[in-house]
């Protein structure tokens, strides 16, 4: 006899913009006549799979539609496997038969149906002959032990062809006895991974590192019936050992952007793939894999997240690693996309649809929408030092300083690493408040930044965050600005990048370091609810942070608390004075944040002072160069009860003090500006 290899034609059904659902489509063939002893000729047509176009093994042809062997299974009207004499033929017994390639005639088999036959199901191409022999009923056939899931090769063996079922039901035009439609127990899955059309115009580029099929169910059932295939989830799966990961497949690895500024070289050099617009493409089959339906509204929220109750550690996806370029920054990115039937809350994988995926990379963490990243560390930084982890600071960092320089021997050194620069004031602070909590690789001493006087150049202390002018000697060193170390930065900011005003330059008193969207790391800051800090943290404490969202204190309506006042007076008017002050939960800043306050000044809606507003404990005006403001944090690299302070200061004849960052005795008098957590 000869074998069957029905050749069917895919048809592919264009959805643009989301996951949705393609028709069944079934080829229509003349029914057979009854065959003079009472059996009825049946052929069996591998269905059209469906395809769902998403914008975002040996498989050899004709492999997919091979029909190597069937079971038929006849059922009467309660769902009983039927036993006893066939209409015309003799013996007896459970009518569940096997059908192998050599009673496989062309198309068609030959079936003897009982009188009684309300229901058959056809399950093609198990490769075992006793598998259904002693079934009683249709929950028995679905309790058989399912297929266990090793590898993708487990669902297409290579000679016994993709489990496929079919149903018959009496008096149903919708099931033809004649022409049974075979639909596989797979789906598969086609992805295509490109970048945007105007990526190269802007710089930027993607490198692909890897792809690879995440959460796949470790088993696939021999048969469901055509209305459970809504039912969710499925299949049941109770622990992280019931799914399993794919193989990674690599991209080339070619090394990648040599020639930029710290790329890292040699055994260390950074692999991959340049991506182009058309893209590259890959394939997979899998099993049923029905999660359900989860909580996200539009397509960039779809994750792990926002995945039906309970599910999220079950739901497919597929992971994109790779390296994205922004003019000659790169960073090591990561993208999760979740598959299912639509692009927001739909998470079911179903049997014989043909999912097309395609995902365009748009920027570093922005694509066509389909792509979704889970919160966390996804993008390392590769040639450079990045407080963010979505690659979007103010200003980066070399990986490492170029040594130890005198502040009139900085030039031949920035040649050589043009047209890196040498960081300001600012900037070096940006990396002592986030930076420096996580891993302090600046180290203890002292660092030069850009601004100078007619006596010298300003300093950072990266120990403990103090910022000192020419002449000044950082704590725990005799050097009174003498040889320091020097750290090359160059600016990236290009319009929405952390740190930044809630609402816009002068349109509020809130500072955001981190939002949904992600922005500074997390373990360098303060989350919204967290401990605040305690009363007695110290500049290198852990409490010594920023948080995620803290809002400014407009300046104090009472004149009392507008002057100057002690360290003790300054925490009571926070937390005792304000307590009833628009909801509350004033406190003072940490030395970070007060910091960052100076930093961010001239973009708040209601800055700090930079003028003379008041006069000292003997009476004399200020003069506008002690305009300091405590912190809460206490100084402990000096002797004493001490408190750091930041100077928000102008000068008549210079602005030598702005920004000086040092401890100040606990008894002298320093301006407050209030702040709170903000959610």
């Amino acid at each position: 006899m000869k074998r069957n290899s029905v050749n069917c034609v895919l048809y592919s059904i264009a959805l643009i913009g989301g996951l949705l659902l393609g028709g069944c489509n079934e080829e229509s063939f003349d029914s057979s006549s009854v065959i003079p002893d009472g059996s009825t000729r049946i052929t069996l047509t591998p269905d059209f799979a469906r395809e769902v176009e998403v914008k975002s093994v040996d498989r050899s042809e004709g492999y997919e539609n091979l029909i190597n062997d069937v079971w038929v299974i006849q059922f009467d009207g309660n769902g009983n496997v039927l036993t006893g004499t066939l209409n015309t033929s003799t013996g007896s017994g459970l009518l569940a038969e096997y059908f192998p390639t050599s009673e496989i005639t062309e198309s068609s088999i030959t079936l003897r149906l009982h009188a009684n036959v309300q229901e058959i199901w056809f399950i093609a191409n198990t490769g075992s002959s006793s598998m259904f022999s002693n079934v009683s009923n249709k929950a028995a056939v679905k309790d058989v032990q399912p297929l266990s899931v090793e590898g993708e090769s487990s669902l297409a063996p290579q000679n016994g062809g993709i489990i496929m079922r079919g149903v018959w039901k009496d008096g149903n035009d919708n099931y033809n006895i004649n022409d049974i439609s075979m639909k596989r127990a797979i789906a598969k899955v086609d992805f295509t991974l490109k970048v945007g059309d105007d990526l190269e115009s802007k710089g930027d580029a993607f490198a692909l590192q890897s792809v690879q099929v995440m959460n796949v169910p470790n088993m696939l059932h021999y048969f469901r019936e055509p209305d459970e295939l809504e039912t969710t989830p499925y299949p049941a799966l109770n622990a992280a050992s019931d799914v399993f990961n794919y193989a990674e497949q690599v991209a080339e690895e070619n090394d990648i952007w040599q020639d930029l500024q710290w790329m890292p070289t040699g055994d260390n050099a950074c692999k991959g793939e340049i991506i182009s617009t058309t893209g590259k493409s890959y394939w997979w089959y899998l099993p049923e894999n029905a999660r359900g339906k989860g909580s996200a509204t539009s397509q960039r929220e779809k994750c792990k997240a926002t995945a039906p109750a309970g599910q999220g550690d079950y739901c497919t996806y597929i992971r994109v690693k790779g390296y994205y370029k922004s003019g000659d920054l790169v960073s090591e990115v990561t993208y999760d996309i979740y598959l299912g039937e639509n692009n927001t809350d739909d998470y079911n994988i179903m049997q014989n649809t043909n999912y097309k995926v395609t995902t365009t990379v748009l920027g570093i963490d922005r694509t066509d929408t389909r792509i979704s990243k889970e919160t966390g560390e996804e993008f390392t930084p590769i040639n450079y030092l990045d407080y963010t982890d979505n690659s979007s600071p103010w200003i980066v960092f070399a990986p490492e300083g170029t040594g130890a320089f005198a502040s009139d021997g900085l030039e031949i050194p920035l040649e050589e690493i043009n047209p890196w620069k040498l960081p300001t004031k600012k900037e070096m602070m940006l990396a002592w408040i986030y930076i420096v909590p996580t891993s302090n690789v600046f180290g203890t001493t002292p660092c030069w930044v850009e601004e100078t006087t007619a006596t010298g150049r300003w300093f950072v202390g990266m120990g403990i965050g103090e910022v000192l002018p020419p002449g000044s000697t950082a704590s725990g060193s005799s050097d009174a600005g003498g040889s320091y170390t020097l750290w090359a930065a160059r600016d990236i900011s290009t319009g929405y990048s952390y740190p930044y005003v809630q609402g816009g330059k002068q349109r509020s008193n809130i500072i955001v370091s981190r939002d949904a969207n992600g922005g500074v790391k997390e373990n360098a800051i303060r989350l919204y609810n967290s401990p605040l800090p305690s009363d007695t943290h110290y500049e290198t404490s852990t409490d010594n942070r920023v948080a995620a969202k803290f809002e400014v204190a407009p300046p104090a309506s009472e004149e009392t608390h507008q002057h100057r006042q002690t360290w003790s007076e300054a925490k009571r008017y926070c937390e005792e004075i304000l307590a009833d002050y628009d909801g509350g939960g004033w406190r003072m800043p940490t030395q970070r944040e007060l910091m960052l306050i100076y930093i961010m000044n001239d973009q708040l809606e209601e800055p700090l002072y930079n003028k003379p507003n008041d006069q000292d404990a003997s009476g004399q005006e200020d003069n506008g160069e002690h305009i300091f403001y405590w912190s809460g944090t206490t100084d402990r690299s000096e002797s004493g009860d001490q408190a750091w302070s930041v100077c928000f200061c102008t000068h008549e004849s210079d602005n030598i003090l702005s920004g000086k960052v040092e401890g100040y005795p606990k008894e002298y008098v320093n301006y407050v500006r209030c702040v709170r957590d903000v959610e």
